[in-house]
């Protein structure tokens, strides 16, 4: 069971990397040692084992340096981390898990306690490595089936009307020519969107991978929001012609930490979806307020349409589409998506509650200005 998994031992004790050497070798392990944090890091890129002890007390850098080196390090930012210590203080636990730490030993400790954590350390991996498997095959299936269709659809339709154009110009009347040039710009502005959507769900997912954008992001302030909200209110209702199922209740004396053009863009995603599922005639409501502790906006969109599962809220995500199989329906599953990532970039908090044919109520908290 344990062959082949290699566990990295940082320590500058040789007695005590000599002891848990023997009692993991013993089960099948292979044992890689360090004498300091420097060492093991090199090793850890050098062999990427599939878990680390490490003592925090060191000379040189102490095991809290040295997880940060490896949180920082994108060969081992993942690899399980598990520290030795003769201190099982509570400041230096909550240090070391704040710093990405999963487990703690304190010495001395059992030849079973060590083999309990490292086979419980080694399971939670390969839970979490199963589940991302997972998440990824149900988005490699989600693409193949949303984005073939989505750039066929539009595309055969310009095709189609252009060779009939190309083959029967001379018959064609005026009316005739009008009505396939609105065809073929329909469909030439339903493919702009769904390249547009992608390009923009792309954009913020490579910018919450980069630290330093999103640190100079956070420090973004956009003052008087509710005059974007209002914005992009205005331009989704009159895309749908329901001016009049908006109703807005907007604090005009907040200051969001937000850059100038996420909010728009957050807010039509929210907002295209709530006009999209719901039916004209029935109201889409949209309130911003401080918290009671005046530290974060709460922007609500309520809207009283076909309502969404308890699964599929806990689904939301990049190219899922509900209902595709039941319903006619065009896009790429992405608008939530973009709204959630958007929120999240800003540390924000995005949530969702419904129930079906009851209407949605998406929930977005985005850090005040100071």
């Amino acid at each position: 069971m344990n062959k082949g998994r290699t566990i990295l031992i940082i320590d500058d004790e040789e007695a005590m990397r000599i002891a848990c050497r023997a009692v993991l070798e013993e089960v099948g392990f292979t044992v890689i040692e360090a004498s300091n944090g420097s060492d093991g890091l090199a090793k850890a890129i050098e062999i990427m084992p599939d878990l680390v002890l490490c003592d925090i007390e060191m000379p040189g850098k102490n095991g809290f340096e040295v997880l940060e080196l490896f949180r920082a390090n994108t060969a081992t930012n993942a690899v399980p981390f598990v520290f030795l210590t003769g201190k099982s203080a509570r400041s230096m636990v909550r240090k070391g898990m704040d710093l990405g730490a999963d487990d703690f030993l304190t010495k001395p400790f059992t030849a079973t306690e060590l083999l309990s954590t490292v086979k419980s350390r080694l399971q939670t991996r390969i839970k979490l490595r199963e589940e991302a498997e997972g998440k990824l095959e149900e988005l490699r299936q989600n693409i193949s089936s949303s984005v073939p269709h989505e750039l066929r659809t539009p595309l055969t339709g310009i095709l189609g009307f252009g060779a009939v154009l190309k083959e029967q110009a001379g018959s064609l009347s005026a009316e005739d020519l009008k009505e396939i040039a609105d065809h073929i710009l329909g469909s030439g502005q339903r493919l702009q969107r769904t390249l547009e959507k992608f390009w923009k769900y792309s954009e913020i997912m490579f910018l919450a991978q980069d630290e330093k954008q999103r640190q100079t992001l956070r420090s973004e302030t956009l003052q008087k929001p509710h005059v974007a909200i209002r914005v992009a209110a205005n331009e989704v209702t009159e895309h749908y012609g329901r001016s009049d199922d908006l109703r807005l209740s907007l604090n005009p004396d907040l200051c969001v930490r937000i850059h100038h053009a996420h909010l728009p863009l957050l807010m039509k995603e929210v907002l295209d979806n709530a006009f999209r599922f719901s039916k004209t005639g029935t109201e889409v409501s949209v309130s911003c307020s401080a918290d009671p502790g005046r530290s974060r906006a709460v922007i609500e969109v309520q809207d009283h349409g076909r309502g969404m599962a308890r699964e599929q809220i806990a689904r939301i995500g990049g190219f899922i589409q509900f209902g595709r199989h039941h319903q006619e329906q065009q896009g790429l599953g992405l608008g939530l998506a973009i709204a959630r990532e958007v929120t999240r970039l800003y540390d924000g908090e995005f949530s969702v509650t419904s129930e079906e044919s009851k209407g949605v109520t998406v929930t977005i908290t985005l850090p005040l200005c100071p």
